[in-house]
């Protein structure tokens, strides 16, 4: 909980809109996001990251008429030498901010 008072705070989204993602390994790793899109659609970016590398995933913005909607990545998957992990949302957001 974070500023709270008399049991009532704030908390962290749980949705994530865009990430920075560090390699911190001696190989190259691919990482591929999945993103939920507005009306429940999926959309998937898959990128290379360079042994200590870092990349960035941008936020996924859809404009319908006047209205711009965001998605939010729901699936990390990262794969490489002796490494497979998968995150699936809600991540543990502790200090989000706008990039």
């Amino acid at each position: 909980m974070v500023g709270g008072v008399g049991g009532v705070g704030l908390a962290a989204p749980r949705h994530v809109y865009s990430a920075i993602v560090k390699n911190q390994t001696e190989h190259d790793l691919t990482l591929k996001a999945t993103y939920e899109l507005p009306h429940h659609t999926i959309d998937h970016l898959e990128v290379l990251i360079p042994a200590n590398g870092v990349v960035s995933l941008p936020q996924k913005i859809i404009t319908e008429g006047t209205c711009n909607l965001t998605g939010h990545i729901v699936e990390l998957a990262v794969t490489g030498e002796n490494i497979n992990i998968d995150l699936k949302g809600p991540f543990n957001v502790s200090s989000p901010v706008k990039d």
